[in-house]
């Protein structure tokens, strides 16, 4: 009877246990824009900044259980490489053309009218 409840109890203690190692995986689902994560303690103090295909490891995190997660666009300019802003450019025209085409016609029965 003394070995089930030690048993029982290592059982009860291991389940109330807190989680020390925390791993959050990123991802990208819409393909546009790059962003990047920044990470911080509740305090405001920098954790760390990722993109938004690295798996961010939380595993020295001490006693700390929360954190803010900050999505910030990357900023992308026409000047600096064009080929991969007309990339982004066909991507977000080819993922988007009915709703680009709705409002032009809108526009265009607009000013038809007057």
């Amino acid at each position: 009877m003394k070995i089930m409840f030690i048993a029982l109890m290592a059982l009860v203690m291991l389940a109330v246990m807190p989680v020390q190692g925390w791993t959050v995986q990123m991802s990208n689902p819409d393909g546009v824009a790059q962003r990047d994560v920044i990470v911080y303690y509740p305090n405001g103090t920098l954790w760390g900044s990722y993109n938004t295909t690295s798996l961010i490891d939380l595993g020295v995190i001490g006693n700390t259980s929360s954190f803010i997660f900050m999505l910030k666009p990357q900023y992308v300019n026409m000047l600096d490489d064009p080929a991969n802003f007309l990339d982004q450019a066909f991507v977000f025209v080819s993922t988007n053309a009915i709703q680009i085409f709705v409002i032009a016609g809108l526009i265009g029965i607009i000013l038809m009218r007057r």
